[in-house]
């Protein structure tokens, strides 16, 4: 379904923002108006498609943060990648060091490269957490490697943050000084 939001008489769209990184299947909606913020849900229980928007009001949200995730389920992950991949190259090589051949794949090893990589590529995640009076919305984003997917990622952040200060909710932003500005600060 696509991301609709209808806007009551007199209301005003401060940003309809979208996070759209090539080859990924789901694009990340969100749109912000002076009386209303639009967020996408999945249903639990759906026929066809699962997803829709729902309007929260303003006077509903308490405050947004943009959010430094918690990097230890993907430090765990890159470790078990990191001993599985060289325990499985080790058990791979030992027949072909004996002498008693074998065959040689690249697929080990290259788990424990990527399971390397992983700690430095998740140190700096950020996601974008929304507390409504009831519950809190977490979008967390796609691990990026690549530099041109992190540097858009950062500058929807700051273009969300921006939008919500503009209808008036308060943003905690966690990132520090190392924020990428959308417009010159006056």
């Amino acid at each position: 379904m696509p991301f609709d939001i209808n806007l009551e008489e007199g209301e005003r769209l401060i940003a309809n923002l979208s996070f759209v990184v090539p080859k990924d299947p789901e694009p990340f909606h969100i749109a912000i108006t002076d009386r209303a913020i639009f967020l996408p849900r999945i249903k639990f229980f759906a026929v066809q498609d699962p997803t829709y928007c729902e309007r929260v009001l303003l006077s509903q949200v308490v405050e947004a943060k943009v959010k430094k995730l918690s990097p230890f389920f993907l430090w765990t992950l890159a470790f078990l990648m990191v001993i599985v991949g060289m325990v499985t190259t080790g058990m791979m090589l030992l027949p072909v060091l004996k002498g008693e051949g074998g065959k040689v794949s690249g697929y080990p090893p290259a788990v424990a490269i990527v399971g390397l990589v992983i700690p430095f590529v998740s140190r700096r995640r950020y996601g974008l957490s929304i507390s409504i009076v009831d519950e809190t919305f977490l979008w967390k984003p796609r691990l990026h490697v690549d530099r041109a997917s992190r540097s858009g990622l950062e500058i929807f952040l700051t273009q969300t943050a921006d939008a919500l200060r503009q209808a008036g909710i308060k943003v905690t932003d966690e990132r520090g000084n190392s924020v990428v500005r959308t417009k010159p600060s006056a």
